[in-house]
């Protein structure tokens, strides 16, 4: 069940990449999906019957300051052109503020979109539930295209514009009352209930961190995409609601006495008490745990049984992450408490392979001497054998079988130790490991690798690095296309510079942008350099942190590099 799921929360995470490309303009018109149901529309005054052309250079159009600008611009923009088009009216544009006496006072004839603060919208708009429902309505002299969410408004835009290629419509006349239109889409269920409450009623709250707005995102998808209802979200931070709630993680809401955990590290509840729904965790992994079982209720929720069935108390679960770390540990400075700062920072992350660079042959000494119980490692010096820095990759013997490793260099002979890439100040190397979980079958590989950081200001130090990761990607996609893999290192590059894109267009996701739970802090001086990179899909990653301790001990509050390690944990589904 956890792999299906696992998949539905891509799925979702898709779902809700396509709703924003629904409010872009995307997609087929909605009519096309459900019930268009015409309406008359028998509460707006009847002052006029329609909006003539000639009156168009009196309106312009309103849309919700509180709604995503950047939703609508692209429906909004569409509007303006094609009513310039087919009337020569230029229309302005301008959110719903209002001061009276200024040029921001309510004006006699507006286009008005979505839930913006005017009488006529939010009558209009009280007869709409569902993200996708929309209504257009002549009421009075304003234009109202209603809706609750983005996509809906701009889907009753474009709905819009298409009457004006309809059979009979005329250059004369911009809008006719007769054109009046209800919009319903069909769902699959007609409610979710909590305890005998409709899921309409609830907010989701969030603990304030990356990895619980990302699972309100998650649940709140899910809600809407069988049922139909857009529940909004909000981060603890914020007042929490006078109504009904789903909390997620560890909220500033008082969790119920009776709600207690154990085990922390392995425990979580998914449960609804005092009309409220709890999904709490200590942790990420156990956060989502408890997530995930919403998300399997509400997939399994039928029109039979709306009422989502929760465990209600502590539930233990097997976690079954995993962690990684790449950390360049500085080849130089050396001293007794350096040396045991970085064997600190590999101890308290405790990850289950790490790469190392700048790892010269002393401090390889030192790292098989102390971790060589704990991990296998494999690698060479960049100078071959024993002989230079190595970017070597440690792993956790308990829990993996070592199937292949190697060595290579980034260099236009990668099999010839010693040689560099034209241009680069070093031979530079990368290694891999095949390794095979003992408890799953699974297998993947870890490659950790240097790229130069070319100081001589004559050569382009962005080509080179480009080159030499060409040569990494090349390499895996010759002999391991298929399985699951992991880049560490120092790349001595932005996010922006064209070896990491070189690397996100072949298939790899930084850590940082996938991870349920996200550090941004920099991981040398003010910039990220370092990366953890995951095959796209292969992977579903927890959290993503950069540990910055620092040491007092010979170190004067210091910390163990000159680079700060990071660390994923993650899961192979």
């Amino acid at each position: 069940m956890k792999k299906t799921v696992k998949l539905l929360l891509l799925l979702l995470c898709a779902a809700m990449l396509a709703g924003c490309l629904l409010a872009c303009g995307a997609g087929k018109p909605a009519e096309e999906t459900g019930d268009a149901n015409t309406e008359t529309g028998a509460t707006e005054p009847p002052e006029t019957g329609s909006i003539s052309a000639s009156a168009l250079s009196d309106y312009r159009i309103i849309y919700p300051s509180e709604m995503d600008y950047a939703k609508l611009k692209t429906a909004m923009n569409d509007l303006i052109k094609a009513v310039d088009a087919r009337f020569g009216v230029c229309l302005d544009i301008r959110d719903d503020f209002v001061r009276e006496g200024t040029i921001y006072s309510i004006a006699e004839h507006e286009i008005l979109l979505g839930t913006t603060n005017r009488e006529e919208s939010q009558t209009v708009c009280a007869g709409l539930a569902k993200a996708n429902d929309y209504e257009i309505r002549l009421f009075g002299e304003k234009l109202v295209i209603a809706g609750i969410t983005e996509e809906a408004v701009s889907s009753g835009i474009r709905a819009l514009i298409e009457t004006w290629s309809a059979a009979g419509a005329t250059a004369e006349v911009f809008f006719d009352r007769s054109q009046n239109v209800r919009f319903t889409d069909r769902y699959e269920l007609s409610d979710l209930t909590v305890d005998g409450t409709s899921i309409s009623e609830f907010t989701v709250v969030y603990e304030n961190n990356s990895a619980g707005k990302k699972l309100a995102e998650q649940v709140a998808a899910a809600v809407r995409s069988r049922c139909g209802y857009p529940l909004p979200i909000q981060s603890d931070l914020k007042a929490l609601p006078a109504g009904k709630c789903i909390f997620i993680g560890k909220t500033t809401a008082p969790a119920p006495s009776d709600l207690t955990l154990q085990n922390p590290e392995e425990q979580y509840y998914a449960a609804i008490r005092g009309g409220n729904l709890y999904l709490y965790g200590r942790t990420v992994p156990m956060v989502y745990q408890a997530t995930e079982e919403m998300l399997t209720s509400i997939q399994n929720a039928t029109e039979e049984n709306r009422a989502l069935a929760l465990s209600g108390g502590a539930v233990t679960a097997t976690d079954s992450s995993l962690v990684a770390m790449s950390f360049n540990i500085l080849c130089d400075k050396r001293t007794d408490a350096r040396d045991a700062a970085v064997i600190d920072t590999i101890r308290r992350n405790n990850p289950d392979t790490f790469g190392v660079q700048e790892a010269t042959p002393s401090w390889m000494t030192l790292l098989k001497n102390t971790f060589g119980d704990e991990y296998g490692v494999v690698g060479e010096g960049r100078n071959g054998g024993n002989s230079g820095e190595y970017s070597a990759v440690f792993y956790r013997k308990s829990r993996f079988n070592l199937i292949a490793s190697g060595t290579q260099w980034l260099s236009d002979t990668p099999t010839v130790k010693g040689s560099k890439m034209a241009g680069a100040a070093y031979p530079r190397v990368f290694t891999y490991a095949v390794l095979e979980c003992k408890d799953t079958g699974r297998r993947f590989i870890h490659v950790n690798t240097h790229t130069d950081h070319v100081p001589d200001a004559t050569v382009d130090g962005n080509a080179v690095r480009l080159k030499q990761v060409q040569v990494i990607t090349e390499f895996l996609k010759r002999n391991y296309p298929d399985l699951p893999t992991i880049i560490s290192g120092d790349l001595n590059d932005q996010k922006t510079a064209p070896s990491i894109r070189h690397l996100l267009n072949a298939g790899y996701d930084h850590c940082a942008d996938i991870a349920l739970s996200s550090d941004p802090t920099p991981t040398f001086k003010s910039t990220v350099i370092d990366y953890l990179l995951y095959s796209h899909n292969d992977f579903f990653l927890y959290e993503y942190k950069v540990d910055t301790a620092v040491y007092t001990d010979g170190l004067n509050g210091r910390t163990a590099s000159d680079h700060n390690a990071i660390i994923v944990r993650y899961e192979i589904p």
